[in-house]
């Protein structure tokens, strides 16, 4: 049984085809541009057998396209610098403070040209003025430089971390069918990809069915009608939680566990069959952990006749849940305390009593069914 519910919720979970939200274009763009690359980018997905959803929630990753102006593209023309020299010397006849070049020394005298700071040589030599001049000069035909030039980037998105996995741009003038072979390529280089990023397939605390299977130490303190304290006890569970509401849970399930009862100089042994039944309350910690206190009730049967346990019993515990990375589930760790409702027996030995149950599980549960949620 355990070996049919790990291969199917892996075949369902992780190896299924992933979707894809084409997100509408943003940019600057025409909008007659805008829509023809929308729909050719659907149906180019469409058209490399992948599907396409309607919903971004729906989705696994997202195609995000952006239209800029191309500035590489429309600067189609060189800048040339020109000096312009004004041969007047600067440096005044009598400058103040004066200038010395006594003893070898060589002063300079400093004014402000506009937006700059300028030194000159007082002996006059090299003291003319140059200031640079940018002259355009196009290199483009007049018909060429009216048409404006865009460029498409479009970045394919994990929709679970938000990731950018990969992108891809081309440069064109108009949206029309010269660019669909183009759209094409920058497809099929983006969905390669994708081979090895996993899937979508949203958190697993947040799925509708839950199967669980968990190991179970039980130990046992009895009292009234017998002073012992069993140490021994183990045992499997099965259950089953429906999530009905995001914040709470109705679980039912099967445990079977193991019960030895030590009476003065006789060992008393049986297996009892536990039907819980049980209302949770689920809290989400950071990314990766779940909290669920529960509370219930469980019907008990014996399996060997040897003890004769009470028709009902109450329980009260809390389970803490860890993700596993495939998001298949999660690792469960599970605390219970339980008493009787009436006093269980031994027939045999006319000896009635009551009991403290304590149970520890370890185990895993397998989840199904994501949750979509707007609220999410």
């Amino acid at each position: 049984m355990m070996f049919s519910l790990v291969c199917f919720s892996l075949y369902g979970q992780v190896t299924r085809e992933p979707k894809f939200y084409i997100a509408p274009i943003e940019g600057f763009g025409r909008e007659t541009d805008n829509d023809y690359i929308h729909k050719r980018l659907t149906y180019e997905v469409i058209l490399q057998y992948h599907t396409v959803v309607k919903l971004k929630y729906d989705s696994d990753f997202i195609f995000k396209g952006t239209i800029e102006l191309s500035d590489e593209m429309t600067s189609g023309s060189s800048e040339q610098v020109v000096i312009k020299t004004d041969n007047n010397n600067p440096v005044p006849g009598n400058p103040i403070p004066p200038i010395s070049n006594e003893y070898g020394r060589r002063e300079f005298f400093s004014m402000v040209y506009g937006d700059k700071f300028y030194f000159f040589d007082s002996t006059g030599t090299d003291n003319t003025i140059r200031s640079a001049v940018k002259e355009t000069e196009s290199l483009e035909p007049d018909a060429q430089k009216k048409e404006k030039k865009y460029y498409l980037n479009l970045e394919l998105i994990d929709n679970r971390t938000e990731e950018v996995i990969s992108k891809q741009n081309f440069v064109f003038v108009n949206a029309d069918a010269s660019v669909d072979k183009l759209i094409s390529t920058v497809i099929s280089s983006l969905l390669s990809d994708i081979s090895n990023v996993p899937l979508l397939i949203g958190d697993s605390r947040d799925r509708w069915i839950y199967i669980e299977t968990s190991a179970l130490y039980t130990p046992r303190i009895y009292y009234e009608g017998i002073d012992s304290t069993s140490f021994l006890g183990f045992g499997v569970k099965l259950g089953l939680e429906f999530h009905f509401l995001k914040f709470l849970s109705l679980g039912a399930g099967v445990q079977v566990t193991w019960e030895q009862i030590e009476i003065s100089d006789n060992t008393v042994t049986d297996f009892l069959l536990e039907v819980p039944l049980s209302l949770k309350y689920g809290l989400k910690l950071s990314d990766k952990f779940a909290l669920e206190p529960y509370g219930g009730a469980s019907i008990n049967f014996s399996l060997g006749d040897t003890i004769q346990p009470s028709m009902f019993s109450w329980f009260a515990g809390v389970q803490f849940g860890i993700k596993d990375k495939k998001e298949t589930g999660m690792f469960v760790f599970d605390l219970r305390f339980a008493m009787d409702f009436a006093n269980p027996s031994i027939p045999d030995e006319s000896i009635e009593y009551q009991r403290y149950c304590f149970q520890v599980g370890i185990g895993y549960k397998f989840g199904f069914f994501q949750r979509r949620d707007k609220a999410k």
